[in-house]
């Protein structure tokens, strides 16, 4: 068993070893174990959603910067504050800049601007979250 290997566009990831890493990193990171799977998110965040559900989540990367997951009950306010259209779902953040998913894709831009650039950061989900195990500050 490799959860840490995603290179095909469906992936399920085994995300045990992603939350634990969560918490060991900071003690105050907190995770329900279940969702509200009710709400209507992308299809492809259900498998996380519907196991772990972000409480309090504040990830710190090798560069210092951090990645902020939100709980259900936030996404769709977070929809409204980023307002980045009905193409793209924003689930996190770092440093301020929304994360989101569109078309499958994990994207990001800049917060703020005008004609935001949007950039891909990754393939898919899982592959984000495989990244961001690989990034965390140990």
């Amino acid at each position: 068993k490799n959860a840490n290997l995603c290179f095909t566009e469906v992936c399920n990831l085994d995300y045990t070893e992603f939350i634990n890493a969560i918490i060991m990193q900071d003690a105050r990171n907190t995770f329900e174990r279940s969702g509200d799977i009710n709400l209507e998110i992308p299809r492809e965040l259900v498998p996380f959603y519907s196991q772990y559900v972000p409480v309090d989540v504040e990830i710190v990367l090798n560069d210092l910067t951090s990645v902020k997951l939100y709980p259900t009950n936030r996404l769709k306010s977070l929809q409204n504050e980023y307002n980045l259209g009905d193409k793209y779902f924003v689930f996190a953040t770092r440093e301020s800049d929304p994360i989101a998913i569109m078309d499958g894709k994990i994207v990001t831009c800049v917060h703020g601007s005008k004609l935001p650039k949007i950039e891909v950061i990754a393939s898919n989900f899982d592959a984000y979250i495989h990244e961001l195990l690989n990034g965390m500050k140990k």
